[in-house]
């Protein structure tokens, strides 16, 4: 399985993001989207989960597609959804909901799981990302690392084929954001299919199978980490010694 973009075009108003994009994110690899602020790296990850509709191109995902330049069928973009969940900057929990209830909740109204079924599952993923004895807590009462950490169970429980990371650590302190890298760190050597927006080189040199680099709306890089970080391309490597390792 995979996702497939085609001659993708997204403009705001006069500003063009990107044309003519085209990628492709295979299963079971982690990719980190690189690029300068304003280059569309999250414009880019919103339009794979429909949060942006692209003027034009097509968009695919196993047998679902959408060619954004026809009538958008509100059934093609809940089939496209079904396969994708986005985890954001500033975590999006419920704030009058426990961390337990954040993930229980969304499952017993979307997903219609029973409610004991609902509560085995987010207690074993609130364990995995680190937070077993934090299930009664409210958004308020965590920390940004916390919160970041249920809201990416929160998107385990819903089982997705592709788990979309926009910048998830953008919002932390330096001292949270380990807590955070080494959860996904863990999902992906799970071989979990993870598309990630990142600002952080060394996290992406670590985990990351797969590199694009986006320049100005396009695709300056699309390969394995390891001919990202080992390029002879003068542009590439100005992008990597003037971005932070942070």
């Amino acid at each position: 399985m995979s996702i497939k973009v085609e001659n993708l075009r997204k403009s705001f108003g006069a500003k063009l993001i990107f044309d003519n994009l085209n990628l492709e994110f295979e299963s079971g690899e982690t990719t980190a989207i690189l690029g300068h602020s304003g280059s569309g790296k999250s414009t880019l990850l919103r339009s794979l989960n429909l949060l942006e509709i692209p003027q034009s191109g097509k968009l695919s995902i196993k047998e679902h597609s959408i060619d954004f330049s026809k009538k958008i069928d509100s059934t093609k973009i809940r089939a496209i959804r079904a396969h994708t969940t986005m985890v954001f900057q500033h975590f999006n929990l419920f704030a009058h909901l426990t961390a337990k209830e954040n993930i229980t909740k969304p499952l017993r109204l979307v997903k219609k799981i029973p409610a004991s079924k609902a509560d085995e599952l987010a207690l074993a993923l609130l364990e995995k990302v680190g937070l077993k004895e934090y299930t009664k807590h409210y958004p308020a009462m965590l920390s940004g690392g916390q919160a970041q950490r249920v809201a990416i169970a929160r998107a385990l429980a819903f089982e997705p084929d592709f788990l979309l990371l926009d910048e998830p650590t953008t919002a932390l302190d330096p001292s949270l954001t380990n807590e955070v890298l080494k959860v996904i760190e863990a999902l992906s050597k799970e071989n979990k299919s993870i598309i990630l927006v990142t600002h952080n080189l060394e996290f992406a040199k670590s985990c990351a199978d797969k590199i694009v680099l986006l320049e100005q709306g396009k695709v300056l890089f699309d390969g394995p980490k390891t001919s990202f970080f080992a390029s002879n391309d003068m542009k590439i490597i100005n992008f990597i010694a003037g971005e932070s390792f942070i």
